[in-house]
């Protein structure tokens, strides 16, 4: 929408100043659009990775949420109540999606120790990615918010199997007329590994900083894979 686009700008002039390695995306066109604003202040080309896409969400695919209930009422009825145990059929879980997602980015992580990355992917696969990364049970997945459009996520790494995560869900690049989201734009530190500029110290470690892309609908529909 009109909206999403103009939110690029906004985006791209938080970044202008983050030393980047490398932008990242799933191949999906709205994490290719996105990422492409990071890119460009930044003379990078996009390297688009499959494995970063949003979740799989098989026989419900460009289906409205309103045909859901009717088509898969009892299916419908878990997603809706215990959403970390519902796996729509022929897709993946929330949670499947995350690690799916959380194991590519460990991935690039071994290409950049040291180095900084932007990785631009999707809204489900980063919230079962975060339920992960705070090593939450399932049921605690309710307590990662929805993020704004654009908004970020920082992932620090020591080496590709420890990580903290610094903040997330932050949309502060967004003005009030722009945002979908009706939460504080803050970065707050999170439960992990203390955050410590491990750089500076001479040890191998990686920053991440993931993006959602600028899907913007009235009513969400299942996840469009392209």
């Amino acid at each position: 929408t009109p909206r999403a686009y103009e939110q690029l700008p906004c985006l791209a002039k938080r970044f202008e100043g983050v030393p980047l390695d490398a932008v990242y995306a799933s191949d999906l066109f709205r994490a290719r659009t996105t990422a492409k604003a990071v890119a460009q202040p930044h003379g990078l080309n996009v390297e688009l990775r499959p494995v970063l896409r949003e979740i799989d969400m098989g026989d419900w695919e460009d289906l409205p949420w309103a045909e859901l209930p009717r088509i898969w009422p009892e299916e419908y009825a878990v997603w809706r109540a215990r959403p970390w145990d519902a796996r729509p059929p022929h897709g993946e879980s929330v949670l499947q999606a995350g690690q799916r997602m959380l194991d590519g980015v460990r991935g690039l992580v071994r290409q950049h120790e040291g180095g900084t990355i932007a990785v631009v992917t999707h809204g489900s696969a980063i919230r079962g990615a975060l339920t992960i990364a705070h090593s939450f049970t399932p049921e605690q997945m309710g307590e990662i918010g929805w993020g704004d459009n654009t908004c970020v996520a920082k992932f620090e790494f020591d080496g590709p199997d420890r990580l903290a995560v610094v903040y997330e869900n932050d949309a502060s690049h967004l003005p009030e007329r722009l945002s979908k989201v009706s939460m504080p734009k803050v970065a707050l530190p999170k439960i992990g590994l203390p955050h410590k500029d491990k750089k500076a110290e001479g040890e191998t470690a990686a920053d991440v900083i993931a993006l959602f892309d600028i899907h913007d609908e009235e009513e969400r529909p299942a996840p469009k894979r392209e």
